[in-house]
């Protein structure tokens, strides 16, 4: 909005809603006082604040426990191996690093230089060999070692040297085998008449293995 006043200022007036002015007017006569009311009308335009973006954590996803092998679990104890070499195996309970195996198999170690082993006949049915508790059982002289080995069909699939007061789990594939054997031996012959003990070993399998002892 203009006005004009008698000194021929211009006045300019913004932003005010409704505004009472005195002017002299220079525009209607000199010296009479005319007052007017203007309505000034300012546009408030309004800007949304930009909105916020929320982005969620990506979902953590759990790792998956390990599952149980394929087939179906056999004792090693409940068959009778087809080939020995120094030893009957004992299958009565063990304790091996304070747990009790109820159906090991198990065998004094030969001395250093001459291993014992035994071996099962798995007619390739078979494809995992577990065991919870490898070691040697408790009542073995302090200090005593043993080197424990699995072999198939004459191939080295896993050994571990453990102590008295030690245990290992154990799985090692042994699929597509025709025969298995386990040996112990014993390092600077300090195991004596001990035994050596493969805990609660079991073949996981597509169907029964031969031998069966039950």
């Amino acid at each position: 909005m203009r006005c004009c006043c008698a000194k021929g200022t211009l006045l300019r007036m913004t932003g005010v809603a409704l505004a009472t002015v005195l002017a002299l007017s220079a525009c209607g006569g000199a010296g009479v006082a005319t007052r007017a009311t203007v309505t000034v009308t300012s546009t408030v335009t309004a800007t949304a604040s930009p909105s916020l973006s929320v982005t969620s954590s990506p979902s953590q996803t759990s790792s998956p426990s390990p599952s149980s092998p394929a087939g179906t679990s056999y004792y090693l104890a409940d068959f009778n191996p087809v080939q020995t070499y120094g030893i009957n195996v004992d299958s009565t309970p063990h304790t091996v690093n304070g747990v009790t195996y109820d159906h090991p198999v198990a065998w004094s170690p030969g001395f250093s230089g001459n291993p014992y082993w035994a071996e099962w006949d798995l007619s390739r049915q078979c494809t995992w060999l577990t065991s919870p508790g490898v070691g040697l059982a408790d009542n073995a002289p302090s200090g005593a070692t043993a080197i424990f080995y699995v072999q198939t069909d004459g191939s080295y699939r896993w050994q571990k040297t453990i102590s008295l007061g030690q245990s290992d789990s154990l799985k090692v594939s042994i699929k597509g085998a025709l025969r298995l054997r386990l040996t112990v031996k014993d390092v600077q012959n300090s195991v004596g008449g001990s035994y050596a003990t493969w805990g609660d070993a079991e073949v996981w399998c597509s169907s029964e293995p031969p031998n069966s002892n039950g």
